[in-house]
C-alpha cells in the first residue's frame, strides 16, 4: 500500500485485528465529511436541525412541564433551573437553573421532529396563602398597600412564627378551607396576591425570553380534584388514617389526597391537571422537568392514577429530575432572587466587555449583549453537568474568558462570524477543492464536523435527556476552531487555499450557530 497515492487531505489509520491479524486500512476522509455536514447545514434550520442529523423516530406527541413557581413567592434561582431545563415544585430550596433550560427539552423534542406542548403550572393554591394572610395581619397594613415584597415578607414572617405558635398554622389551614368554599373576603385577597404575582413572572419570563404555549394553575383544578376524591370514595377506595387525613393505599403506603376538612392537596390537584391534559390534548407522554426532591411525590402521582383507573396514564408520565444549587431556604427568607443574579451578572458581563482589549461591542450595545451573555453563562454552566448533580454558584467563574464557558461559546462564535462574513473574503465555493487542507489543525476540526461525530452527541441527549453532551462537543469545536483560526490565515492565502479554509470555518459556525439555539442561546455576532 502506497500512502502517497491517496489526497493529502485523508487521514490514515493502520490497525492491528486481534482476532485474524489481518492488516487493515481505515480511512478517514475528513474533507469529504465536514463537506457533506456543510450540505446537511444548508437544507436545514433551527427547527428542523436535530432530525437533519439522526434517524427520525415515529413522530410524538409530548407535554413539557416546566418552570412552575409558586405564586406570591419571588422567582428564586431553583425556578431558573427548571425554566431552563423545565419545572420546580418546591421553592423551599434553590435547584439548578434547569427552570429556565429545560426549555431545552422542549428544543429538543421539536427539532427532532415531534410536536410539543410546553405548559408552565403555577402553584396558586394552598396553605401558603394561608400563611401569607396570617403574617399580613401581622404587618398591619391596608390592602391597598400590599406590594409583592409584602407578600413575600408576610411568607416568611408567618413561617417563622409557626415555629413557636402553632395558632398561626391552625388560621392557614382555615384559611384555605374558606378559600375552597369560595368566602368572599380570602378569595379577593387570594385574587390581589395572585395579580401583584403574575405582574412580576411575566417580566421576569421577558427578560429570559421564554414563552410557553399554556399557562395553568392549580385553581383551576381544585373542583376536579374534589370530584376525583368523591369519586375514589364511592368505588371503596379511599380510607382515613389516624391523622384524619383521607387517601388511598397502595403497595402498603397511604397516600393522602385531601386533609380532615376536606380541603385538597397539591398531589390531588396534579393528579386532577394530569387526567385533562391526557384527556384534552392526547399526549404520548407528559414529561415533568422537576428536582429530584419531587422523586417520590411523581410516584405517588403514577400509582394514583393506576388505583383510580388510568393505568395508561400513569405509564406514559416520566419525571426529568434535576440536582439543586447549594443554598438557603426561602422559608428562611435567604433564597436568592433571579432578577438579582441577573442584575449581578449583568454588572459582571459589562465589567468583562469593558476590560476586554478585543472586544467590538459599541457602548450603545451593551446592555443587549450582556444580558445574552448572561443567560448564555448561566445555561452553559449549568449545562455542562450532568443534570443530576448538585453544584455551587458563582459568577466569577461562570463568566470566565477563559476555560469552559458560556462566554468562550459565544466568543468562538463571533470569531468564525466575522471571518465568514467578511466580504472581503469573497463568497463561499461549496465546491472548491480541499485538498489543501492537509495542515493537523485542518483536519482536526474537520474531523470534529463530521457529521456522524454531531449526530452522536445528538442522539445521546435525546436518548438521556441530558444536555451536557451537546455542551461537551461544542467545547472540543469551538477549541480546535480557535487552534485553527490562530494558523490557518485566510486573507493572504492562496486563492484556493482561501477557499478552502474559509468553508471549514463556514460549517463550524453554522454548527455552533445552530447548537446554541437548541441549548436555549441566541448566537451573538460581535463580543
Amino acid at each position: 500500500l502506497d500512502a502517497t497515492s491517496f489526497p493529502s487531505y485523508l487521514t490514515i489509520w493502520i490497525s492491528k485485528d486481534e482476532v485474524n491479524q489481518a492488516i487493515f486500512v481505515q480511512l478517514s476522509t475528513a474533507g469529504m465529511h465536514f463537506r457533506k455536514t456543510l450540505e446537511i447545514l444548508k437544507n436545514t434550520n433551527k427547527d428542523k436541525f436535530v432530525s437533519a442529523f439522526i434517524e427520525n423516530s415515529p413522530k410524538q406527541n409530548y407535554i413539557v412541564e416546566y418552570s412552575s413557581p409558586n405564586i406570591a413567592k419571588p422567582f428564586h434561582v431553583g425556578h431558573l433551573r427548571s425554566t431552563l431545563l423545565g419545572r420546580l415544585v418546591e421553592v423551599s430550596s434553590l435547584t439548578r437553573f434547569y427552570n429556565f433550560a429545560f426549555r431545552f427539552l422542549v428544543n429538543l423534542l421539536k427539532s427532532a421532529g415531534h410536536d410539543v406542548i410546553s405548559v408552565n403550572y403555577l402553584g396558586d393554591w394552598g396553605t401558603q396563602f394561608g400563611m401569607i394572610a396570617s403574617g399580613l395581619r401581622k404587618i398591619g397594613k391596608s390592602s391597598t398597600a400590599f406590594s409583592l415584597a409584602d407578600y413575600a415578607n408576610a411568607y416568611v414572617t408567618a413561617n417563622h412564627d409557626s415555629l413557636s405558635d402553632s395558632e398561626i398554622t391552625e388560621f392557614a389551614r382555615h384559611f384555605v378551607t374558606a378559600l375552597e368554599s369560595g368566602e368572599s373576603e380570602e378569595t379577593a385577597l387570594w385574587r390581589s396576591i395572585c395579580s401583584a404575582s403574575m405582574a412580576e413572572l411575566k417580566q421576569t419570563y421577558s427578560t429570559l425570553n421564554v414563552h410557553f404555549d399554556i399557562w395553568q394553575r392549580e385553581s383551576q383544578f381544585f373542583q376536579n380534584a374534589k370530584e376525583l376524591i368523591h369519586t375514589l370514595t364511592k368505588n371503596g377506595l379511599v380510607t382515613v388514617n389516624r391523622e384524619g387525613l383521607r387517601g388511598i393505599v397502595s403497595t402498603g403506603n397511604f397516600i393522602p389526597l385531601c386533609k380532615s376538612d376536606n380541603t385538597t392537596l397539591y398531589l390531588t390537584r396534579d393528579l386532577a391537571a394530569a387526567i385533562f391534559r391526557f384527556q384534552q390534548y392526547q399526549p404520548d407522554c407528559i414529561y415533568y422537568v422537576v428536582d429530584s426532591g419531587q422523586h417520590q411525590h411523581f410516584e405517588n402521582l403514577k400509582l394514583v392514577l393506576s388505583s383510580a383507573g388510568y393505568p395508561s396514564f400513569a405509564e406514559r408520565i416520566q419525571h426529568v429530575k434535576f440536582g439543586r444549587i447549594l443554598n438557603t431556604s426561602t422559608r428562611q427568607g435567604k433564597g436568592v432572587k433571579a432578577d438579582e443574579l441577573l442584575r449581578q451578572g449583568q454588572l459582571k458581563a459589562k465589567t468583562v466587555l469593558e476590560n476586554a482589549s478585543t472586544t467590538k461591542v459599541p457602548p450603545f450595545e451593551y446592555e443587549n449583549v450582556c444580558q445574552q451573555l448572561v443567560l448564555t453563562a448561566l445555561i452553559v454552566n449549568d449545562f455542562k453537568l450532568r443534570r443530576i448533580i448538585d453544584y455551587k454558584f458563582c459568577w466569577d467563574s461562570v463568566l470566565n474568558v477563559k476555560g469552559a464557558t458560556g462566554y468562550s461559546l459565544q466568543a468562538t462564535h463571533a470569531r468564525l462570524s466575522s471571518l465568514v462574513d467578511d466580504g472581503q473574503n469573497g463568497p463561499l465555493d461549496v465546491d472548491c477543492d480541499l485538498q489543501s487542507l492537509h495542515e493537523s489543525e485542518a483536519k482536526c476540526l474537520a474531523e470534529i464536523l463530521a457529521p456522524e461525530f454531531l449526530a452522536q452527541s445528538l442522539r445521546r441527549c435525546l436518548d438521556e435527556f441530558e444536555p451536557y453532551p451537546l455542551v461537551h462537543y461544542l467545547f472540543r469545536l469551538c477549541k480546535s476552531a480557535n487552534v485553527a483560526h490562530k494558523r490557518l490565515h485566510v486573507a493572504n492565502a492562496p486563492a484556493d487555499v482561501a477557499r478552502a479554509r474559509l468553508l471549514l470555518f463556514k460549517t463550524a459556525q453554522l454548527t455552533l450557530h445552530y447548537c446554541l439555539h437548541i441549548l436555549g442561546i441566541q448566537p451573538l455576532n460581535k463580543v
